[in-house]
């Protein structure tokens, strides 16, 4: 039987990771769309999951318009953030652009705010920082390990309770989010999910 399952999915970060994964590549006109060849690849396989019912994506704020002549990293990115908001469209889901917030915090508010609507939700991301949003209907699916992380994992993996996982990331610290930790405090030791 199918399940009523809602996926969320951070599409800047999505962007980000193949943009930095993949070797430079243009299409006939000379854009480059080697970020939104992969992006395409990722969306296209996460429409295949059988338990799929619905689908947002999130998208941070990203300014599309560069110089000419600018040919640095975040000017290559960000070139190729207009097509990847065609490609969502072209794709049918639903799109949460934003402005004022970023895409990560809408998400979180989205996994809260749909639960009574949906039997189950599942955040499409490696970030770490969806821990806190883990309860029994919400999961976190990180597609490059192929792994599913649930609550209970949260707290076999580091000793804590979801709710609580932004204070543990405060005290042993994550380097990702420029987090120091407090000097002398150490994670616990890591199980696998």
């Amino acid at each position: 039987m199918r399940r009523n399952t809602l996926y969320l999915v951070d599409v800047t970060y999505k962007l980000f990771r193949w943009f930095k994964a993949t070797p430079s590549h243009t299409n006939i006109q000379g854009r480059e769309v080697d970020a939104i060849r992969g992006l395409l690849q990722t969306l296209v396989s996460s429409l295949k999951t059988d338990d799929l019912t619905h689908v947002a994506v999130a998208f941070d704020a990203m300014v599309s318009r560069t110089a000419a002549n600018d040919r640095s990293e975040s000017a290559r990115l960000r070139s190729q953030y207009p097509l990847a908001l065609d490609v969502v469209r072209a794709l049918g889901m639903t799109l949460w652009p934003m402005t004022r917030v970023q895409a990560d915090d809408v998400i979180a508010s989205a996994a809260l705010q749909y639960a009574d609507h949906v039997e189950r939700i599942v955040i499409f991301s490696s970030d770490q920082d969806f821990c806190q949003c883990l309860y029994d209907k919400v999961s976190l699916w990180n597609r490059s390990r192929r792994t599913v992380q649930t609550a209970e994992d949260v707290r076999s993996r580091y000793g804590v309770q979801p709710a609580r996982f932004a204070e543990y990331l405060a005290l042993v610290g994550d380097g990702s989010d420029g987090l120091p930790g407090v000097p002398g405090l150490v994670r616990r030791r890591r199980r696998p999910c």
